[in-house]
């Protein structure tokens, strides 16, 4: 599976947004690969030459961040292993002395993914973008563990998709178009989402950063709900409360889909129950989970 991805109904990135120049310093910032693999390219766009790859791990020095034309996205400069180019900010974790360069490193206290092994697909680009996290299976296929968060937490609901079958389990493989607006509110195909399980973390069950960056956007002491999509299979029955890391599915290519991915999206309420999905106050998952 490809880790540079377009964004939401294939715009790369999201919104568009004019690029700004080229912010250089001398301050101690590094990167390091959170995918299995990372493209270094000769210049700041996926249309660039591919110099060479680094490995999930790899730490390196940022040496610039400039920002691609058309797109939100924002790359970083390196100069290690012989290679000289740039690598695409949704494919690093930060660390050091970053704030010159407008990144903000990851809190340490944060959920790991709820996939331990994946191949990164797409991030979160908004309201009017894609709305959460994308995570491949691992070697394309199915059945990767899903996790529940370290602190336990509670289902508050499950849907298994009727419409999906063994042998289409997806929208596209029985001739829909993705993103059909028919999918999407139908219950059926799980309002696209195929086979899903929500789960409520409340407040006192989040990371302290999470909590505190939920009080700087007006939202203290809210709770968080999950949504984990286009499983294969579901683990949990509704209404069960899950101990630290426990299995909720496996990976898989239900609804709305084009291939084997996990589909995480988390809302914030004030309250422990939902009287609407939408509704709700939608995240960027890196308030909560690392990746």
């Amino acid at each position: 599976m490809e880790i540079e991805r377009a964004g939401s109904n294939g715009a790369s990135g999201g919104t568009t947004a004019t690029p700004a120049p080229a912010t250089t310093v001398t301050s101690d910032c590094t990167g390091t690969i959170i995918n299995s693999f990372a493209r270094v390219r000769a210049s700041n766009t996926t249309r660039s030459d591919e110099v060479g790859q680094l490995s999930q791990g790899d730490s390196f020095p940022i040496l610039e961040v400039k920002q691609e034309a058309g797109t939100n996205f924002k790359w970083m400069r390196t100069s290690t292993n012989g290679m000289d180019g740039w690598i695409r900010e949704d494919l690093l974790a930060y660390d050091g002395e970053c704030g010159d360069y407008g990144l903000t490193p990851v809190s340490t206290d944060l959920y790991p993914s709820p996939m331990r092994n994946y191949v990164w697909v797409r991030g979160y680009t908004g309201p009017n973008g894609h709305w959460g996290w994308d995570l491949g299976g691992p070697g394309g296929g199915t059945g990767e563990p899903i996790l529940g968060g370290p602190n336990g937490g509670k289902v508050e609901s499950i849907l298994r998709c009727t419409r999906c079958t063994a042998a289409a389990p997806s929208t596209i493989e029985q001739g829909l178009s993705l993103g059909d607006s028919s999918v999407l509110s139908d219950p059926a195909w799980g309002y696209g989402f195929g086979n899903y399980v929500r789960v409520l973390y409340t407040n006192d069950q989040l990371p302290e950063s999470t909590r505190q960056a939920l009080a700087q956007q007006g939202l203290e002491g809210a709770n968080i709900f999950a949504i984990y999509a286009h499983l294969d299979e579901i683990s949990v029955s509704q209404g069960q409360v899950i101990s630290a890391n426990q299995q909720v599915g496996t990976c898989g290519n239900t609804g709305n889909s084009t291939g084997p991915h996990l589909h995480l999206e988390i809302r914030a309420s004030m309250l422990p129950t939902i009287s609407g999905w939408l509704r709700l106050t939608l995240l960027d998952p890196t308030i909560m989970f690392s990746r």
